[in-house]
């Protein structure tokens, strides 16, 4: 029975408002006429940690396409930043490889800790008038003249409405989850104490913060309200304490999940270990219908050499009879692709080509991906102190146009190694035709090398210079591929090779590939 979780999620979540005086009773009529009053929703979610249930939380958010750009929000101060999976996997490979000490706090509440700049106005929040009208004798005496003052301002409003509580509304003073300048008011006042505290953002990932104490790198990222620290020492222990009294914090003595991602940490070995076990767990007990009875994990992916065509419309239309979600499914997998699955990432690429249009073929070949990611479900990203490599090293590969022939097109890959595992990633189809593999090779070069250099900058910028003092390595296997990075080769064949393309060669010059 979750009734008793769902009330006290919902008492907390009033009590935060009431502490932080979000919302402030008004009459109607005190308002001007044209002004725009926000319709509210109200949101209730179930926790879950490794799939086993852990708690309710029920919120209320704005509907925020109900706000006016210019009376509501400023269009031009929406953004906030958040970190992407490739920081934080750079930051787990730095923690085993340096020993830190990884760890993770959520802010609570965290976007009713910041203030807005509008007069915003919005609907009286279901519940609220009741939860500040019953003082319980639990209640503190801080909690009961609270509530007190919020009843006393609410039958004020009533009175000046002719006692009629539809004609009473709110004028928001914090942020609210849903507003349009939520994230950026939250993210504003979370990076000026920051700042302030000699920390430094990133240029490479604007919501990843570092700093050198004691001669010790310290590391911040910033998802929202969940942040993932890397540190160690007594400056360490002494930030956290001054970010607890600051904000409403709490801190996670080991990480074990974050954005997503499971953390493992083998503290006899040294290593951190990253995974989607859980989240395999999830889609296997959602989608598990769609396999044969007898199911049999596939061993790859796709069969070799496999080239998916458009769907016909007789394949078309037999998927959509069977009513199958392949496009839940496909983008399940795209997500997993770009979190921990880089096996999948072609695979994953290929299927989403068809969304628009799919058909029964490629939803078998979807359920092949599936029936894959089921069976490797163990596999993790395993960085280690004492990998034989553990430096920063990058392989890259493209194919010559046979993986879509409708456009001739190549696909390229690229991955990068740090602390022994891989640590960035991708894969994607050349935006032009190339004229011959070696052409293709050296475009798909171009790419691995703008990842290796934005994964240099950020390692100097977290604080670890020595991982990047020497050029990094970028193994290719085309010859005149190489050759033509390294200025060793100039025919008739790469003269019409864009210029956009031979940023490598800077790259090589400057020292940081070889």
């Amino acid at each position: 029975d979750k009734g008793a979780h769902y009330k006290v999620a919902k008492y907390i979540e009033l009590l935060a408002y009431l502490e932080t005086r979000t919302f402030k009773f008004l009459a109607r009529e005190s308002l001007p006429a044209d002004t725009n009053i926000m319709r509210l929703k109200q949101v209730l979610t179930e926790k879950y940690l490794h799939n086993e249930f852990t708690r309710c939380k029920w919120r209320v958010c704005a509907k925020g396409f109900t706000q006016l750009d210019g009376k509501d929000f400023d269009s031009l101060l929406c953004y906030a930043p958040t970190t992407d999976y490739d920081s934080i996997r750079l930051i787990v490979a730095l923690c085993a490889k340096h020993g830190l000490r990884l760890e993770s706090a959520d802010f609570v509440s965290a976007y009713l800790q910041a203030m807005i700049d509008h007069d915003c106005y919005t609907e009286v929040l279901p519940g609220y008038v009741d939860y500040i009208s019953d003082v319980s004798a639990t209640d503190s005496a801080r909690i009961r003249k609270l509530k007190q003052a919020a009843l006393a301002e609410y039958q004020a409003a009533l009175a000046a409405a002719g006692q009629d509580p539809s004609k009473v509304v709110t004028k928001v003073c914090r942020a609210v989850p849903g507003m349009r300048q939520s994230g950026h008011a939250f993210n504003q006042k979370l990076h000026k104490f920051l700042i302030n505290e000699g920390w430094t953002r990133l240029n490479q990932d604007l919501a990843v913060y570092t700093r050198v104490r004691d001669g010790k790198p310290q590391i911040i990222a910033c998802f929202v309200d969940d942040i993932l620290l890397a540190g160690v020492g007594d400056s360490f222990r002494h930030f956290k304490n001054t970010l607890k009294e600051k904000f409403k914090i709490t801190f996670q003595k080991a990480v074990d999940q974050y954005c997503g991602i499971e953390i493992d940490h083998n503290v006899a070995e040294g290593t951190y270990e990253v995974h989607q076990r859980s989240y395999v767990k999830q889609l296997h007990e959602k989608f598990a219908r769609y396999l044969p009875l007898r199911h049999t994990p596939a061993e790859i992916p796709f069969p070799a050499r496999l080239v998916l065509q458009p769907a016909t419309d007789a394949d078309h239309i037999a998927l959509e009879s069977a009513q199958v979600p392949y496009s839940n499914l496909v983008m399940s997998l795209l997500y997993m692709s770009r979190v921990t699955r880089l096996d999948i990432s072609f695979h994953a690429t290929q299927l989403c080509r068809f969304m628009q249009k799919p058909g029964m073929t490629h939803w078998k070949y979807a359920l092949q991906v599936f029936s894959y990611v089921l069976g490797s479900s163990d596999t993790g990203i395993v960085y280690s102190p004492h990998a034989k490599n553990n430096g920063l090293v990058a392989f890259v590969d493209s194919e010559f146009g046979t993986a879509d022939p409708s456009t001739r097109r190549s696909f390229t890959g690229n991955v990068t190694f740090f602390a022994g595992a891989p640590v960035a990633w991708s894969v994607k189809q050349l935006p032009k035709v190339g004229s011959s593999s070696s052409e293709t090779e050296y475009m798909g070069l171009k790419f691995a090398a703008d990842r290796v250099k934005a994964t240099r900058l950020k390692i100097l910028g977290m604080g670890f210079p020595e991982d990047v003092l020497g050029p990094t390595t970028v193994f290719c296997d085309n010859q005149l591929a190489i050759a033509i990075a390294n200025v060793r080769c100039n025919t008739n064949r790469t003269k019409s090779i864009d210029n956009v393309w031979h940023c490598t060669r800077q790259y090589i010059e400057e020292g940081s590939i070889k």
